[in-house]
């Protein structure tokens, strides 16, 4: 039985690993149960869901002042990468801090005068002063 697979069955892609974990876990009929979801799925859901997957296991790392995610040489991750056409290492200047000067990743967000901030942890707190602390 095919499932989605990018590796021409060589069981490196993230679909050959998904499919060998269902099978060894569920069986063949988990693995049909399993193929019959995915072809519900609608193609851009398919794609959200794996770039939110991306953002959350990616590896980070700042270079020339500049946030980059990148796979970390994970197969499943250069996968994803693949499939989503991002580059290795994908330059993030959106997920950096909104403060000037400061390369952190973003995550806190706050609204403020002239609109929703996104900063890092510590300009979040800092904004807070000692009553948010």
């Amino acid at each position: 039985m095919e499932v989605w697979c990018c590796c021409q069955r060589a069981g490196t892609c993230i679909g050959c690993l998904i499919e060998k974990s269902v099978k060894l876990d569920y069986g063949m009929e988990g693995l049909a149960h399993l193929v019959r979801f995915v072809e519900m799925v609608d193609e851009a859901e398919a794609r959200d869901a794996l770039t939110d997957m991306v953002h959350q296991f990616c590896y980070r790392a700042v270079k020339d002042d500049i946030l980059q995610m990148h796979t970390g040489g994970l197969s499943a991750l250069e996968s994803a990468f693949r499939v989503l056409g991002y580059a290795d290492p994908m330059p993030c200047p959106d997920m950096e801090c909104a403060e000037e000067g400061c390369g952190e990743e973003v995550t806190c967000g706050m609204p403020t005068a002239t609109g929703y901030k996104r900063t890092c942890g510590t300009h979040f707190r800092d904004a807070l002063g000692p009553a948010g602390a």
